[in-house]
């Protein structure tokens, strides 16, 4: 097209000086504009846009449950196990059954890197039939272990663990 022919069209819009000094420099397309007018008549702010940046998911939220093995000396009780992680946070639910009474200090699951706790973590546990433990610790080295557990008398001799919780990355 000539010049002459572009000020001719350009002549004809209604465009002002203004509007089109706004688009200077926009590399994109009327797509991208649209998009732009419905997002903001959505009432999104510019803050709540950028904290989507980089969001694969509609959450945010991953299953990491594989990153929690069981110590080779108990078995996965109930398969109920999720573990699942969202911005910092690790939320967990895991179950574990040992068929004998367990020691002091003994580690029940470890934990990939990644999703270590950021300081050590203690909660408690739900028992069956009477098995208690102090508490079960999270530690920032990946190990989950037990604290001083007990199997009262009159109880089968398995010892069952079920915890749940959250914690910090």
């Amino acid at each position: 097209m000539s010049k002459a022919r572009n000020l001719a069209d350009l002549a004809r819009t209604t465009t002002t000086v203004t509007e089109l000094n706004k688009l200077d420099g926009f590399t994109g397309d009327v797509a991208d504009l649209n998009y732009a007018k419905d997002l903001k008549a959505t009432g999104v702010t510019t803050t709540e846009f950028d904290h989507l940046d980089g969001v694969a998911s509609s959450l945010a939220v991953t299953d990491i449950t594989s990153s929690f093995t069981l110590s080779s000396n108990w078995v996965n009780h109930l398969n109920h196990n999720r573990v699942f992680k969202f911005n910092d946070f690790v939320f967990y639910n895991l179950s574990a059954y040992k068929s004998s009474a367990p020691s002091s200090g003994e580690i029940v699951w470890t934990t990939a890197s990644d999703y270590r706790p950021h300081q050590d973590y203690q909660t408690n546990t739900i028992t069956y039939q009477g098995d208690y433990a102090h508490y079960i610790e999270l530690k920032t080295n990946g190990q989950i272990i037990i604290d001083n557990p007990d199997t009262p008398t009159g109880s089968d001799s398995g010892f069952r663990i079920i915890i749940n919780g959250w914690y910090k990355i």
